[in-house]
């Protein structure tokens, strides 16, 4: 049998490779450019284009970017980039007003304050989470 040595930022699943790569507030609602060291050292790049907003726990998938194939060693897994999001320990006043306004002004000001008895259907269902 083969040994897999754990590796501290990949993760293999059979011929695919996960890896979670962080990514700032900004980032994950503006988007972001990316180059990651793969195993062999070749740069792997990806982004998340302006206008595509990161979930937590969202991710990409990069094609042939795995590990061999055990029944075609030419051929290669997905690599997986799991999506986290470093959210601030604070926001000072100005910071939070000038936030506010930001959001309000794409149309993004908070929910009523009263949970509604039945979920709401529409474009801003799903903006909060994932199913339990």
């Amino acid at each position: 049998s083969v040994m897999v040595r754990p590796h501290a930022l990949f993760q293999r699943f059979g011929s695919d490779l996960a890896v979670t790569v962080n990514v700032s507030l900004y980032e994950a609602l503006l988007g972001c450019e990316r180059e990651l060291e793969h195993l062999d050292g070749h740069i792997v790049r990806f982004s998340v284009p302006r206008g595509s907003v990161v979930r937590p726990g969202s991710g990409l998938e990069i094609l042939g970017e795995g590990m061999p194939l055990r029944e075609d060693p030419t051929s290669f897994g997905r690599l997986i980039i799991k999506f986290g999001i470093d959210f601030p320990d604070a926001i000072d006043e100005s910071g939070g007003t000038a936030l506010e306004n930001a959001l309000r002004g794409i149309g993004l000001g908070p929910e009523p304050l009263r949970v509604p008895r039945t979920p709401r259907r529409g474009p801003r269902q799903g903006r909060r989470g994932g199913e339990l």
